[in-house]
């Protein structure tokens, strides 16, 4: 079995830690102010943090690129579309 077929339940975000991220997973970001989503690529995540770190404790540094707003996004973790 594959390790898609393996990791298929991932855990509930509240859980998602940086080790949770697999290649098939895509990370999105919603700013609260202007809407604007972007995804985000796991290797910028990941850089100089440890893998036990929670996403929903990343969500209070990130910044829109659009509006400059730190923190308020909401992060979304789903799985690649299958060919």
């Amino acid at each position: 079995m594959g390790e898609r077929n393996a990791n298929i339940l991932s855990p509930p975000f509240y859980a998602f830690r940086l080790e949770d991220l697999r290649h098939w997973h895509i990370v999105q970001a919603t700013c609260a102010r202007c809407d604007r989503t972007s995804t985000i690529p796991h290797e910028i995540l990941k850089r100089g943090r440890p893998g036990y770190e929670h996403l929903r404790d990343l969500v209070h540094k990130l910044r829109c690129r659009k509006c400059g707003i730190v923190g308020g996004h909401e992060l979304t973790i789903k799985p690649m579309e299958r060919d």
